[in-house]
């Protein structure tokens, strides 16, 4: 097995020279560094990361969490993080919190106990002195990605939740219908700017959303989507359009009514948001706003890496970066950009 002495030797460096190139360390040039990185390919040599992490190097793992990695916009947003930490040489760790708050703290001792160097974070916990406690008491900075929090001077790389939410409330209010929206309970950032969007946009058109036609979810999910559905009520002859806050949401509303014979988009419009791929087969293709989670992810890891060079004194500067997002089209809504 090939050691730091054998990559010092090829290199013709100290080995203490070869541990600042594998750190990345700013204190030895670009060339000494390609210099050491081509002999350690050529050798063979694979750091032991742990060992070094003992001796208050890096790790070369971030902490991922996000509230549920069965959710395929997470798993877009993986994707994206995975492409930038990858070519980095950086692996991650995920954890699934379920936007549980509690659940989110073990994951985040439970990561910090494993030695990692920062940590990109879907928060679930609504408290944003906590997450600035936790990265000043342990010297970790910290992302935050598609969630953002009150008075909280931790970077957050957003969608634009509120943009998006008001363009496509534009295009419902054309319908000239009864409007319903789904909202979550949990008092989720995402969900409250879209629902602001739309309500600001509907307003402006002259429709007013009530809190009757408000109906409240504990999760974004298909199943929760039916159970959605099954409660609206479906007994006028008007014609309505629903805003389902999501696209895993509108699957289950749409499966729900088509259950029960009810014509999309003739009598009952349904508008997601996300713009999820796989749900794009070109059978019926759901009307929504397309979010690019991969994009979202990238930013996300790139910002982390930025941060973990420069320091402490770069992580609470309160940044945000907002990623457009744009109308898609599809059959479930009955609108088309030339009818708009």
């Amino acid at each position: 097995m090939a050691t730091l002495q054998d990559v010092a030797e090829l290199a013709k460096v100290s080995k203490s020279t070869v541990s600042l190139a594998i750190n990345d360390s700013p204190l030895i040039k670009s060339s000494t560094r390609k210099k050491v990185l081509a002999a350690i390919k050529a050798v063979g040599y694979r750091p032991n990361i742990s060992a070094q992490r003992l001796k208050g190097g890096s790790s070369m793992t971030i902490g991922v969490l996000v509230s549920n990695v069965e959710n395929p916009f997470f798993a877009e947003l993986l994707r994206g993080i995975e492409k930038v930490l990858d070519a980095a040489n950086y692996l991650f760790f995920i954890g699934s919190t379920h936007d549980d708050a509690e659940r989110e703290s073990l994951f985040l001792d439970r990561m910090y106990a494993r030695g990692v160097d920062a940590l990109i974070v879907v928060p679930a916990a609504k408290n944003g002195a906590f997450y600035e406690e936790f990265s000043s008491q342990n010297k970790m900075p910290i992302v935050m990605v598609s969630r953002i929090l009150e008075k909280c001077r931790i970077d957050t790389v957003l969608a634009d939740n509120f943009g998006g939410a008001y363009t496509l409330g534009k295009k419902i209010a054309s319908l000239r219908r009864r409007v319903i929206s789904l909202d979550s309970d949990q008092n989720n950032y995402t969900s409250f700017s879209r629902l602001a969007g739309l309500r600001q946009a509907l307003a402006e058109e002259g429709i007013t959303l009530s809190e009757d036609n408000l109906y409240k979810v504990k999760e974004f999910t298909i199943d929760v989507g039916r159970e959605a559905a099954r409660k609206i009520d479906l007994s006028g002859q008007e014609p309505m359009a629903i805003f389902a806050i999501n696209d895993m949401l509108a699957l289950g509303i749409i499966k729900e009514l088509k259950k029960k014979n009810v014509r999309i988009p003739e009598q009952v419009a349904v508008f997601g948001f996300d713009g999820l791929d796989f749900l794009r087969m070109g059978v019926f293709d759901i009307s929504s706003m397309k979010v690019p989670a991969a994009a979202l992810g990238e930013q996300a890891a790139k910002l982390v890496l930025e941060k973990i060079k420069e320091g402490g004194e770069s992580w609470f500067t309160g940044n945000k970066i907002l990623v457009p997002v744009e109308y898609i089209d599809g059959d479930s809504g009955g609108i088309s950009e030339e009818t708009v």
